[in-house]
């Protein structure tokens, strides 16, 4: 199996966010505080208690790894079907016209719906492990902890990532 660019940048996605996410709570309010002083940020007054800053987070790391696996999973679905239609055409002599009956599966819409919905189902799942997985490995780090909030989070999240990948992939005609 070969990987793609959309391969490497999802595995480094996903490589990146297990890392922040495996940092012990100290580290993250001093990587905080050093990329307040790198970048020379005012001071400001901290945020409401009420405000759940980790949540969003959260929302913001999976919503970014969300992307990067969307597009590698579309990838390889569609790499797949043109494999299978291609194989399939060859074996049974079939013509390369379209079909104008839009009602069909073989409809060049439909077919990109039918692929979007794969992806996008698929790419849940991936998402779904890997905030499960996150928050199950948080539970052993010092100065974090798994909620059930934070899937949530993590959920949200993928769910934006996936949304952005898929409206890029039909305005891209990919």
């Amino acid at each position: 199996m070969q990987f793609n660019r959309d391969d490497l940048l999802a595995l480094t996605a996903i490589i990146l966010l297990f890392v922040i996410l495996s940092l012990p709570g100290d580290w993250v309010l001093a990587l905080r505080d050093w990329l307040k002083a790198l970048i020379n940020l005012p001071s400001r007054p901290p945020s409401p208690s009420w405000f759940p800053t980790d949540k969003v987070v959260h929302v913001f790391l999976f919503l970014a790894t969300a992307l990067p696996v969307t597009m590698a999973i579309h990838h390889r679905v569609s790499q797949r079907l043109k494999s299978a239609v291609n194989r399939h055409d060859i074996n049974h002599g079939v013509s390369r016209e379209i079909s104008h009956d839009s009602g069909s599966v073989h409809h060049p819409a439909n077919k990109r719906r039918l692929r979007l919905t794969q992806v996008g189902s698929t790419a849940f799942i991936v998402m779904l492990i890997l905030g499960v997985l996150s928050e199950w490995i948080q539970s052993f780090i010092p100065g974090r902890s798994a909620d059930p909030l934070d899937l949530v989070a993590d959920l949200l999240g993928s769910l934006l990532g996936i949304a952005l990948a898929q409206l890029f992939i039909k305005r891209s005609g990919r």
